[in-house]
């Protein structure tokens, strides 16, 4: 992104990037630090993100 640090980007509430892995770490912290328990994903990423999904179902 023009004129931000990767960090930053890494650590914003959001966004998601990354890896299944990554995004599966990203949503577990985020619920812990600020309580998320809903997110939205575009149309266009649903089936990318179906593995995230299927690995949080039930925690």
């Amino acid at each position: 992104m023009l004129g931000v640090e990767q960090h930053m980007v890494e650590q914003t509430p959001f966004a998601l990037v990354g890896p299944p892995s990554k995004l599966i770490e990203d949503l577990l912290e985020r619920r812990e630090r600020w309580g998320f328990t809903y997110i939205i994903v575009g149309a266009e990423d649903v089936d990318a993100f179906a593995p995230v999904v299927a690995a949080l179902n039930g925690k």
